[in-house]
């Protein structure tokens, strides 16, 4: 029960702390001052805290932006979370404080048409549902956050899968390489012993011929020798 109540305790301090940081203030726009409200959080870029904001409105709840000055805009627009009517939405995001301790800023603007902005005294209604809609974006973020970080990196893994499946083929392809020119060497070497056999071979009847000439010649000699003889000494 203590662990319950001390759950739903957290659970309030973290909407009242998103709850702070919704207001209702004037806002620049078109070098004019308008009604509007802002939206602080901490901790996260003003890239991904526009991303978040415009991922909720273009692809969730299905609007169609535009560009007007460093704004994002909706115009003329159905969006049910504020009301059953069409609105003019624009939000940019910003940042302020010191280098190491900045503070990310979401400008918002909805209006009737015409600028005719909606605040709390004109339109209570669509203007809590404003602030519930922003305090429900700015609990989101960290999830927000949170899924841009795994989608890149599955990306990084997609990409290193790829080049490593690259280098497998190019390894592949460097093994059947080696294995071909293996294959040639052995080739080659069979070769090479083929005709050492030959050599020897070819050496052997060499050395049989040179000794068969040396025995011929020998006789030869001898054969002389002899002759010599008998012209010294004919017989009588």
């Amino acid at each position: 029960m203590k662990k319950l109540t001390l759950l739903f305790a957290l659970i309030g301090m973290f909407f009242l702390a998103n709850a702070q940081n919704v207001k209702e203030s004037t806002i620049s726009f078109n070098k004019t001052q308008v009604s509007g409200y802002l939206a602080n959080i901490n901790g996260y870029s003003m890239d991904v805290v526009d991303l978040a904001l415009r991922t909720r409105l273009e692809k969730d709840l299905n609007l169609k932006g535009s560009k007007e000055g460093n704004f994002r805009a909706y115009i003329n627009q159905p969006c049910s979370v504020f009301g059953p009517d069409k609105y003019d939405i624009y939000y940019k995001v910003s940042e302020f404080g010191k280098k190491k301790n900045k503070t990310t800023q979401v400008n918002f603007i909805i209006s009737s048409g015409n600028m005719n902005t909606i605040t709390s005294s004109n339109n209570p209604n669509v203007a809590y549902r404003v602030k519930a809609f922003l305090n429900d974006f700015l609990a989101s973020v960290p999830s927000f956050a949170i899924s841009q970080e795994i989608d890149a990196l599955e990306a990084e893994l997609a990409k290193l899968k790829k080049e490593k499946a690259s280098l497998d083929n190019e390894v592949a392809k460097e093994n059947k390489n080696i294995e071909k020119s293996n294959k040639q060497i052995d080739k080659i070497n069979k070769k090479i012993e083929k005709s050492n056999k030959k050599i020897e071979k070819t050496g052997e009847k060499i050395n049989k011929k040179v000794k068969e000439i040396d025995a011929v010649e020998a006789k030869i000699q001898e054969a002389k020798k002899q002759k010599r003889k008998q012209d010294l000494f004919p017989a009588f």
